[in-house]
């Protein structure tokens, strides 16, 4: 970064330190400037890589995994509406725009799932790290539906898509239009990373989200629709 021509306009008396016009360096000590500390620690693209291959190992593997949901019930579940229910083991949610939340916050996770939207052209998603708000939820989305599948998407906020999709001809092969999609999202510190039926659809180290939070289950406001949530389960990580 480089700056040059910098003025000031003073209100009121000020004594500087010189005589020098302000925006003159070379009569100021240095130690009259001072850098502010950084206020994280940025991660190189080797070690970006090298993360990304352990987490990916990691999620792969099943042991340490255990549900989120039960399979008959909605412990451990929230739901401000009567739009969610749990039948034939499955989470089903149907109609408007609503979120099932967990009760717990979890930072740093693998989350591990299969979910059906019908019809095809619905939108729904899965909240990552999320405080809920009024009307909804905030926080990272992994997001669902035509064409944003598998996309990471920062809901009720102005960031919106994080992670664009570079070929939605390519991604869309990769949806079961009518039937079950397999999921997987890690959140590790400021590394997050998705997975949608195999294939890693993001992998962002991003330094300005929320690093713990609820997850939520998402019906979006539009036509009535319905979405399905089976072998939903985790694995917290240190």
């Amino acid at each position: 970064m480089e700056l040059k021509d910098i003025q000031v306009q003073l209100f009121g008396e000020v004594h500087w330190p010189t005589d020098a016009p302000a925006g003159d360096l070379t009569s100021v000590p240095a130690e009259g400037w001072k850098a502010s500390p950084p206020g994280f620690n940025r991660i190189s693209d080797e070690a970006w890589s090298r993360e990304s291959r352990e987490l990916l190992q990691i999620a792969g593997n099943d042991g340490g995994f255990h549900p989120l949901f039960d399979g008959r019930t909605l412990v451990g579940w929230r739901d401000a509406t009567s739009f969610w229910s749990a039948q034939n083991g499955l989470i089903e949610g149907s109609s408007r725009n609503s979120f099932l939340v967990t009760e717990k916050e979890y930072s740093n996770f693998i989350l591990k799932g299969s979910l059906r939207l019908s019809p095809p052209d619905g939108n729904s998603g899965i909240q990552l790290r999320s405080s809920v708000i009024p009307d909804g939820m905030k926080g990272y989305q992994f997001d669902v539906g035509i064409p944003w599948w598998g996309q990471l998407y920062a809901e009720s906020t102005q960031r919106g898509i994080l992670v664009p999709v570079d070929s939605l001809t390519k991604r869309m092969k990769l949806v079961h239009t009518h039937g079950w999609n397999d999921f997987t999202v890690i959140c590790k510190g400021n590394h997050l990373i998705g997975e949608l039926n195999g294939d890693v659809t993001y992998d962002l180290v991003d330094y300005y989200g929320d690093k713990t939070g609820r997850i939520g289950l998402q019906i979006h406001v539009g036509s009535p629709m319905r979405v399905e949530v089976r072998d939903l389960e985790i694995k917290e990580l240190p």
